[in-house]
């Protein structure tokens, strides 16, 4: 049993009409559900079901029943009191608020390092402006060159030029 544990509650589904009437028979079925709820918690134990697939599998039960006993008060009432419902709506709430804190952490992190990053690139470009600057003064000044010679030297690109020449 797992994923088909909402959709267990077809076998009882021609009992409802009784059970609205009998006690026993809603009996029968709560005590089904309590095994399934142990079932569950007990998958959750072993590792092999998460909190947030076993949240996710106790509301799909508790929305198969709502659906399918609509007419019985009853049912829905045991089956949603056996299967947790404000402890349910409280788990999920859970399950989501740790996955934002999560999310937003990671978040953090990945913003962290990109901006590391960034900054490391922009530090780059601009020492190797300084250099260049460093580089055409140089020249320049050794040579006795024009700006526009010692760029022309040192095959400073187009784009850069102007930059250069307010720089300089």
């Amino acid at each position: 049993m797992d994923e088909s544990f909402p959709f267990y509650i077809f076998r009882f589904e021609k009992q409802f009409p009784k059970m609205k009437e009998h006690n026993q028979e809603l009996d029968g079925l709560e005590k089904d559900y309590i095994r399934i709820k142990d079932e569950i918690g007990k998958l959750e134990e072993s590792g092999q079901l998460d909190s947030y697939s076993k949240a996710a599998l106790r509301n799909m039960i508790e929305k198969v029943v709502q659906n399918l006993a609509r007419k019985y008060p009853a049912v829905q009432e045991g089956v949603k009191t056996i299967m947790g419902g404000k402890v349910l709506d409280y788990e999920a709430k859970q399950i989501k608020r740790s996955g934002i804190e999560e999310g937003l952490k990671t978040g953090l992190e990945q913003g962290r390092a990109e901006g590391r990053k960034q900054g490391r690139a922009e530090g780059r470009q601009e020492g190797q402006l300084e250099n260049l600057i460093l580089n055409l003064k140089n020249l320049m000044e050794n040579l006795c060159v024009s700006a526009d010679e010692a760029m022309r030297l040192l095959n400073v690109s187009e784009t850069l030029k102007p930059k250069l020449k307010d720089l300089l």
